[in-house]
């Protein structure tokens, strides 16, 4: 759980900080961006921002709040309060960016591969299911 100290800063300081925050952040590319990432963040708070964002893409492919839960290891409470920032038209950006059709097929592809790391091939009736329905769903959608 993250803890913010409860003396809030003026306005026009926050707004100073995250600004240098976000230069930082965008002037860093490939590996030095994933390392300048590595050392700011704790590794809970990089699980955090992960689940987050795979939340989100989950979620604009119309995955249902249980398979996400149940997935990502998170409450569905947690997963719908992020649905419904999306539905309101919250992470606006990030929606765009995984509708994008490249974007969309990098991104499955990694999580793919990330969660078949390690895994045997034979686990379980049905264990990559899900991950053969979105194959098939990102298939259908390069037809188009």
């Amino acid at each position: 759980m993250t803890n913010i100290s409860r003396k809030e800063l003026p306005k026009n300081v926050w707004g100073q900080i995250f600004e240098s925050f976000t230069k930082s952040v965008l002037a860093q590319t490939g590996i030095s961006g994933k390392k300048f990432l590595v050392e700011l963040f704790t590794p809970v708070e990089r699980v955090m921002f992960a689940k987050r964002l795979a939340v989100i893409a989950f979620s604009v492919e119309e995955m249902s709040t249980y398979r996400i839960a149940t997935l990502l290891h998170m409450s569905a409470t947690t997963v719908l309060s992020i649905q419904k920032k999306l539905d309101r038209g919250g992470f606006g950006h990030i929606r765009a960016y995984f509708e994008k059709k490249k974007n969309r097929e990098q991104f499955w592809n990694d999580v793919g591969t990330i969660l078949r790391l390690g895994m045997p091939p034979y686990a379980g009736r049905g264990r990559n299911r899900w991950l053969k329905q979105l194959d098939k769903r990102i298939s259908k959608k390069k037809g188009n």
